[in-house]
């Protein structure tokens, strides 16, 4: 098993979820300064799955995109509940914790990835939790 190529498919695919959540919900925000911090937060993701992207395709290795569709049912039947600032901020608290999760987990578990590798997920895990920290003051 090559722990750089599932290290790096595991900081593709959580960058990729957090855009795609951050993506429709900015769409949908009135509060002009949680968009902003939304728009800011995509912007970290975008740069990390951009590095992860250009480090697989270095390996010769096809990013694999995830499976969205679940997290936009999910995000559209809670936004059809509830479209407040404060709810999404709970939401995207919700994703990123899971984010925490997902790449904690999955950097124990590849130890023999690179650095530059390790690097990268340890990014993401800051990210991760920076978001959690800027996020409160929506809630």
């Amino acid at each position: 098993m090559d722990h750089n190529a599932k290290l790096l498919e595991s900081i593709y695919e959580n960058a990729a979820m957090g855009k795609e959540s951050l993506g429709g919900l900015i769409k949908r925000c009135q509060d002009a300064n949680f968009r902003q911090a939304m728009a800011e937060q995509f912007a970290e993701y975008h740069e990390i799955q951009e590095e992860a992207e250009k480090l697989l395709e270095a390996a010769y290795l096809e990013p694999r995109q995830p499976f969205l569709l679940p997290l936009r049912k999910h995000m559209d039947l809670n936004l059809f509940i509830d479209r407040t600032s404060t709810h999404m901020a709970e939401m995207l608290m919700h994703g990123s914790l899971m984010g925490i999760v997902d790449i904690a987990r999955d950097s124990r578990e590849y130890t023999a990835a690179s650095e530059e590798v390790q690097d990268l997920a340890r990014k993401l895990l800051t990210t991760e939790e920076n978001n959690l920290r800027r996020l409160q003051k929506f809630l």
